[in-house]
Parts: C-alpha cells; sequence; structure tokens
C-alpha cells in the first residue's frame, strides 16, 4: 500500500521510498552538494522533503533535524520574507 508517497510493507513491517521519488530526490541533493552557498528558502524546501521520507530511512530523523540548527541560528525567522 502507498501512502504519502511512501510503500508500507505490513507483512515485513517495513517502509520504503518508490524509486520514482528517489530519481527525483537524488539530482536535488546532489546540485545542493556543489554549492558553497544556499538560499533559506532552498534550505526549507530540501529540509522539507527529507523529513517526508524519516519513516522509510531508519535513523532518518538524526540527519533530517541537523539543518535545523544553522536555519534556526541564520536570524531568519520563518516567516521572514526570502528571496
Amino acid at each position: 500500500m502507498t501512502y504519502l508517497g511512501i510503500e508500507c510493507d505490513s507483512l515485513r513491517g517495513r517502509f520504503t521510498v518508490p524509486e520514482e521519488r528517489v530519481a527525483k530526490y537524488l539530482p536535488l541533493l546532489e546540485e545542493t552538494k556543489t554549492k558553497n552557498v544556499i538560499s533559506y528558502s532552498d534550505m526549507e524546501q530540501l529540509v522539507g522533503k527529507l523529513v517526508s521520507l524519516e519513516c522509510a530511512v531508519p535513523a532518518g530523523m538524526w540527519y533530517v533535524r541537523e539543518p535545523y540548527s544553522p536555519m534556526r541560528n541564520s536570524g531568519v525567522s520563518p516567516d521572514s520574507k526570502k528571496m
């Protein structure tokens, strides 16, 4: 069964990310790795995508929460106008 874009396998008790979604997110991650600077809004989008995969990636929450620290320390609030 697919729920919110994640494959839920109740027989094996696991969640998996469909290949189409992996193919969609990998180029975005690769592009981000090559940048020296990333905008706040781009970081928000990236973190949002990764959070949506959290249940399918063991220990994923530990890696996804790390980007929140620089976002919090940037001085930009979530409701600020972003460019």
